[in-house]
């Protein structure tokens, strides 16, 4: 079921074949021109129903190669970022149930141009976000060589970094570890603060079940409606959720950021970039009146600017 609301919103059920997989859910997949993709309930929802589950043995992460079908390129002595990057960048061309899940291009700073470094370099946070590009760039100079497309390497990073999960598993003699991966569709889920979140997810197992045979599952953590909106924690720590890190990290500028004040230059024209000023004498360096500046940066809050 297919059907267009008031905003230029796009609803869609789960697509059969991620029925057919095993993936269950209270959920449908919503897609507006504002805020990308994200997911809203189906129907109302109680406090600790079950929304989503996902079986573990989808979840794309070093553990499940085997199961997704893909191998491992000649890289084991690369960090496991770089490692999942490489195999995630080799098999973007097939079709598979992850790739019709994943976006086809990513909002990240991996992605300016020129033009938009060269303004990001005017910013308090140019360093900051200026490291995501260096370390990017050490990661591919190990992995050129290899045959992957750059662009491919690129965009699989852009997607791992934003959209990837801490994941628990049990071991068979009921030890629990962590690994890391993309969780397909529970990714689709919009960031809040703590307070807002209406989501918890993790690990569930059958009783007697181990390793790859159980759930990614979230559950409702209070009553909802049917259409809202679900909501989970990106980041644990409310000191992490500025406008510059979570720029760096998924792509998009909140605006409800633990920083209260936040500016965006005047002279921007093709970027959206909020960035955090945690002491005034920062801007002393970057503008000649950072009283005015200030003043009308206040005013903007969160802008977006297009070419």
């Amino acid at each position: 079921m297919i059907f267009v609301l008031a905003h230029l919103v796009l609803v869609t059920s789960l697509p059969t074949d991620l029925l057919d997989a095993g993936f269950k859910g209270s959920v449908e997949i919503i897609e507006t021109a504002t805020h990308g993709r994200g997911l809203v309930t189906s129907s109302d929802v109680l406090v600790g129903e079950e929304l989503l589950s996902v079986p573990l043995h989808h979840i794309f992460s070093l553990h499940t190669l085997k199961e997704m079908n893909l191998e491992p390129l000649e890289t084991s002595n690369l960090p496991m970022a770089d490692i999942l990057a490489s195999i995630l960048a080799a098999s973007r061309q097939k079709e598979t149930l992850l790739k019709k899940l994943l976006p086809k291009e990513v909002e990240s700073p991996l992605f300016f141009g020129t033009e938009d470094w060269k303004f990001v370099d005017n910013l308090v946070s140019a360093d900051l976000l200026r490291s995501l590009r260096e370390e990017y760039l050490h990661s591919w100079q190990l992995v050129k060589d290899s045959g992957i497309a750059e662009l491919d390497f690129r965009w699989a990073h852009a997607v791992l970094r934003s959209r990837g999960h801490s994941i628990r598993l049990k071991t068979s003699v009921g030890a629990w570890h962590t690994i890391w991966g993309l969780v397909p569709l529970a990714d689709f889920l919009n960031m809040a603060a703590k307070s807002e979140a209406n989501v918890d997810c993790g690990t569930r197992y059958p009783k007697n079940s181990s390793g790859l045979n159980g759930t990614f599952t979230c559950t409702a953590r209070r009553n909802l409606k049917e259409g809202d909106m679900l909501l989970g924690e990106y980041m644990s720590r409310s000191m992490h959720r500025t406008r510059a890190i979570v720029l760096r990290e998924y792509g998009f500028v909140p605006e409800d950021a633990a920083d209260g004040l936040s500016f965006l230059p005047t002279d921007c024209q093709n970027l959206i970039c909020a960035v955090h000023v945690s002491e005034v004498e920062q801007l002393e360096s970057q503008v000649a009146d950072p009283g005015a500046f200030l003043s009308v940066a206040l005013q903007k809050k969160f802008c977006a600017f297009s070419e």
